[in-house]
């Protein structure tokens, strides 16, 4: 055995027992760094003649032997550079080492380097890549320290946990993981809540595919990827561009064809739900000039979905029907994006024998609105902060009979009398220049194209629906470990 494949307790032992020394140890580590870190990145400072200085002056007889340890840019180390792998920080040395470092340096141990981690332990990316696969991200902040040590790079190194990313029953996912390495074909994809894709490429080195809050932060390919699995987890297909993610949703979780819809904006680099729209409160009205509810749309089958998209736009057109008085009744809604705008495009009919009104219902969803203004059939809404800014709308309303009015709750209804309207949602904050076109995400497609052969979901209360839509798609619940639940591809 190569001296870099020593675990922290074996190469303390070889010490002790004289079948090796620091010196020795470090130089087999510095040169698989030198060998790997090209690729994988996942050192923020090293030096490596200081670091074989440190391990000729080893204690030999303390209780870590001089073991070389890697510490995380965020951790303190005296007359080192820590820079939290932010700018801000560029110049950053401090006079005196962290509490953990100083103890382990007492105890006998050495910092050979420091490994990168997410700007300020926080959401944005550091360099380092997954040394199982390089197209995929090792994990969260620490991510330079668990990949050094996942490759041998250091036998140990510091990482630091935010309590959002702690697993609930880490031994159950363990499990779970590894049942899914005996049990699913070798190199397919598991769709897993961000927490859990995270420790699954950690664990397995298998691809995960799992939606994470902040896009724009990450590499292209990562972007995709998340708003695939956001796409998956959370609704029954998706059209996005660079400002806008509009999920179709529904309160029947494998409804064919999705009867609501929640409007992602992108602020800031991260989608935000600012607007849904309820199935419950889209009403066709009875066109004896009464304007008394005919049906609300959850009363209607879903007849027909289709999706058009060139890359330079993206349509998706939704019908429902039914009958009501002894006559057809047809409900058909338009949702479009071009790829270099911000502004969306939803167009909405209801006919009988002849046209009859309808309305529907926009409410405030992820953020909270503190205020709204109408003018005519104009309207402007600002919602709470997120991040340093508020995220603003502008919703126009066209139509012969349409018109557009406040809720006494919060949100904006949109009225026709008789006639189809045309709403125009656009995004006032603004995402940067358009990069990534403008797509259609259909969740069987996904599916295929990213060969998911596992999905791996938390029995919480949002279980039951992921898990009926899911085996609309061709999963099967196979096995649950605590409290995860298993599924595979039939």
């Amino acid at each position: 055995m190569d001296a870099y494949e020593l675990s922290l307790s074996q190469g303390i032992g070889a010490i002790a027992r004289g079948e090796l020394t620091s010196e020795q140890w470090t130089r087999a580590l510095l040169a698989r760094i030198g060998a790997l870190d090209p690729r994988v990145e996942a050192f923020a400072w090293l030096d490596p003649n200081a670091a074989l200085a440190l391990a000729a002056a080893a204690d030999a007889a303390a209780a870590l032997r001089g073991a070389p340890i890697a510490a995380k840019d965020i951790i303190d180390t005296r007359d080192v550079p820590t820079r939290m792998g932010s700018p801000a920080y560029g110049d950053n040395v401090p006079a005196r080492s962290a509490t953990v470092v100083e103890r382990l340096e007492r105890a006998g141990a050495f910092v050979l380097g420091k490994t990168v981690t997410t700007e300020l332990a926080f959401y944005t990316p550091g360099k380092t890549r997954n040394p199982w696969n390089s197209a995929h991200t090792p994990g969260g902040s620490s991510m330079g320290s668990a990949a050094s040590v996942a490759c041998g790079m250091v036998a140990g190194a510091l990482g630091t946990q935010t309590n959002g990313y702690r697993m609930a029953a880490p031994a159950s996912l363990q499990q779970a993981v590894s049942w899914i390495d005996r049990n699913v074909v070798p190199g397919t994809t598991v769709l897993a809540p961000v927490r859990e894709g995270k420790w699954i490429e950690g664990l397995s080195g298998r691809p995960a595919l799992f939606s994470s809050a902040v896009r724009y932060s990450f590499r292209p390919d990562e972007w995709r990827r998340s708003l695939a699995a956001d796409t998956l987890l959370r609704s029954g297909g998706a059209l996005v561009n660079e400002y806008f993610f509009v999920r179709l949703t529904d309160e029947v979780a494998n409804a064919a064809v999705p009867r609501g819809m929640a409007i992602g904006v992108n602020h800031g680099g991260e989608y935000l739900d600012l607007l849904q729209i309820a199935s419950g409160g889209t009403r066709l009205l009875d066109a004896s000039g009464n304007l008394e509810t005919l049906a609300t749309l959850p009363n209607l089958d879903g007849a027909s979905r289709s999706a058009t998209g060139d890359g330079l736009a993206a349509s998706v057109t939704s019908t429902w029907s039914g009958e009501r008085q002894g006559a057809p009744v047809t409900f058909r809604e338009i949702v479009s994006l071009q790829g270099d705008a911000s502004t969306l495009v939803v167009r909405a009919s209801a006919t009988t024998t002849g046209p009859i009104g309808f309305e529907l219902e926009l409410h405030p969803a992820q953020l909270p609105l503190t205020h709204i203004s109408v003018t005519g059939n104009a309207a402007e809404l600002t919602f709470a902060v997120a991040g340093s800014s508020e995220p603003q709308l502008r919703v126009l309303l066209s139509g012969a009979f349409a018109t557009l009015a406040a809720l006494p709750d919060g949100g904006l209804q949109v009225r026709s009398s008789g006639g189809p309207i045309r709403l125009l949602i656009t995004d006032l904050s603004g995402a940067g220049s358009p990069t990534n076109g403008v797509q259609f995400l259909e969740p069987a497609e996904l599916v295929a194209a990213y060969d998911v052969g596992a999905v791996l979901l938390v029995r919480d209360p949002a279980f039951e629906g992921r898990r009926i839509r899911l085996e609309a798609l061709g999963f099967r619940l196979a096995r649950t470990f605590g409290p995860y639940a298993v599924l595979v591809s039939r």
